[in-house]
């Protein structure tokens, strides 16, 4: 019986130590992810270039914000222009919630939470039974291309 006793106590020690240590490692996650978000305002040109080549259109960004909210880091676009011309979409802000725990796992980039203000999108069929997507910006090179939209939204989460 006093063995079993001890073997609890010692299983209950580590269990409480394990928590700790957990508790530990989320307060840094948490305390080093506030000091840096602040400095996402830096890499705006950055941030435009990585845009620009995941679009394949000219992307310009007014002002890159970051925070933290809950557990994650959130970044904020704002007076955002995708495209160029009279095809351009400007949008007013872009909230972006990075996938971090996927984007580890991946080891590429992955977005979990994607919000954007002021964008309204219709998708049409022609006569010819060419289908287009009005409010965002085309590309006159190529015609609209439903699989390839499809292929690139299922790098969000959430959209």
């Amino acid at each position: 019986m006093a063995r079993l006793t001890g073997f609890i106590a010692g299983l209950a020690r580590w269990g409480l130590g394990l928590c700790a240590l957990l508790l530990i490692l989320l307060a840094l996650y948490v305390s080093l992810g506030r000091q840096f978000i602040g400095l996402v305002a830096e890499y705006d040109a950055e941030v435009e270039t990585k845009a620009s080549a995941a679009l394949g259109m000219p992307v310009s960004i007014g002002s890159l914000e970051g925070r933290w909210s809950r557990l994650a880091p959130v970044i904020l676009a704002h007076d955002v222009t995708v495209g160029q011309g009279a095809s351009a979409v400007r949008l007013d802000q872009v909230r972006v919630l990075p996938d971090v725990w996927g984007s580890l796992l991946a080891r590429a980039p992955r977005i979990e939470h994607l919000e954007v203000s002021g964008l309204q999108v219709a998708l049409a069929e022609d006569a010819a039974g060419k289908w287009s997507l009005k409010g965002l910006p085309s590309r006159d090179d190529k015609p609209f291309d439903p699989e390839q939209t499809l292929r690139q939204m299922q790098q969000v989460h959430r959209l």
